[in-house]
């Protein structure tokens, strides 16, 4: 019945723009849905890599078209680390801005400024943006984009941004209104500190959210919905 209400014959859905939720994914697939995650950027256009209908792992952003060609600056060129893109689809520069230019190309390999790596198939795996990392006090890397999307299913909270704030894991939080209004919930912040405290039970220390900030007004966001990170962390 499901189904149907999309006209009975849609069977693949591609996405790409953000990370989807896999929660979403595997709702389509027992639908009779497939979603297929695919990886693109407007330097690269317009297509870096796609899951096939045939071919595809969860998680992934799949396997480079033919003619492009994807690898991290690590060592062995598949470890965790940047993504490089070379290939047709690369652009030549940014328009009048050769400093821009220089600094994103090494040789004729461009520099995303995603952070993933490769299975052994090919596949390719991002796990964050290079520019909102955080470097624990332990030496790892903590991608927010990954709690993030954790946090944002709990109760009482619609938007969520994590950054470094004071050598802390900050987690500034827009509450979901309609949540706290329908379960009359007196002190907020009480109840989303305590909500965020259970959810740090499934991380090491480390990696924990260490302070709780709320906002009155949801997040400024562009075009595509995605919330302007650096006008907030900053």
């Amino acid at each position: 019945p499901i189904l149907n209400e999309f006209g009975g014959n849609l069977s693949i859905l591609v996405c790409g723009g953000a990370a989807l939720d896999p929660d979403y994914i595997k709702a389509f697939r027992a639908f009779g849905i497939n979603v297929l995650i695919g990886y693109r950027i407007s330097e690269c256009s317009p297509v870096i890599s796609v899951n096939r209908n045939e071919h595809w792992r969860d998680g992934s952003v799949g396997i480079p078209l033919k003619g492009v060609e994807v690898k991290t600056d690590a060592p062995d060129g598949k470890s965790e680390g940047e993504l490089y893109v070379r290939g047709g689809i690369v652009m030549k520069g940014y328009w009048r801005n050769e400093k821009a230019t220089a600094e994103t190309f090494d040789g004729d390999w461009f520099k995303t400024g995603d952070i993933g790596c490769i299975d052994k198939d090919g596949f390719v795996y991002i796990t964050g943006r290079k520019k909102n990392v955080i470097i624990l006090s332990n030496g790892k890397n903590l991608y927010p984009e990954e709690l993030e999307m954790q946090l944002v299913k709990l109760p009482a909270i619609a938007e969520v941004l994590v950054y470094e704030e004071n050598k802390k894991v900050t987690a500034e939080i827009f509450p979901d209104e309609d949540f706290i209004n329908e379960n009359d919930i007196q002190d907020v912040k009480e109840y989303i500190e305590s909500v965020v405290e259970k959810f740090n039970k499934q991380f090491p220390a480390c990696k924990s959210i260490a302070a709780v900030k709320l906002r009155n007004t949801c997040f400024e966001k562009t075009s595509t919905k995605k919330i302007i990170r650096k006008r907030i962390a900053s």
